[in-house]
């Protein structure tokens, strides 16, 4: 059970029986139910041009997500959620870029968002070698595009994030605050 307008998964909960959800019937704004699946979940980066042909689709694999960020992940190729999300682009149809995420079950793919923007994640995409915003740009601007072949990216790249902690005194966090932009 999940908010209907939902983020970051706050306010999601497994149901276990029916105790469990009439309470969060009660407790989640707006609520929808959906079928439990146990993953993993898998984002799609989907780029179309400005008409709507597809350009590129590029998965990730999420294995950590924090904030409802991904922490940790992986390229990874599934022809079926490839095709699916070109489908899915075309039948929309989809201009510029979308990201589409799957939970798999079973070895399928159960499709459970489509939204209109970069996906936190895209950095890994462009490290694997689909540069979705510079086709982005390169469509504003005119220019002729030169993406590879649906698939052809490095697959099993691993992407980590870190937090990292900075220590100021008050003077140095003066100085920097003196400092013009």
């Amino acid at each position: 059970i999940k908010p209907r307008r939902g983020s970051a998964a706050k306010h999601t909960f497994k149901v276990n029986n029916r105790r469990e959800l009439d309470f969060f019937l009660d407790y989640v704004p707006d609520p929808i139910i959906q079928e439990y699946l146990p993953g993993p979940e898998i984002t799609n980066d989907v780029v179309c041009d400005l008409t709507g042909n597809l350009l590129a689709v590029i998965s990730r694999q999420r294995i950590e997500v924090r904030w409802g960020e991904v922490a940790k992940g992986v390229t990874i190729y599934n022809a079926e959620i490839a095709a699916a999300c070109a489908k899915i682009a075309t039948a929309l149809p989809a201009v510029g870029v979308i990201t589409v995420q799957c939970m798999m079950k079973d070895g399928v793919p159960h499709f459970t968002e489509i939204n209109a923007r970069l996906g936190g994640g895209v950095p890994l995409g462009i490290a694997a070698g689909v540069d979705t915003p510079r086709y982005l740009l390169a469509q504003a601007a005119g220019q002729p595009l030169d993406t590879p072949p649906i698939g052809l990216y490095q697959k099993g790249l691993y992407l980590t994030r870190f937090d990292d902690s900075f220590f100021l005194t008050d003077e140095t966090r003066q100085q920097i605050a003196s400092q013009p932009l």
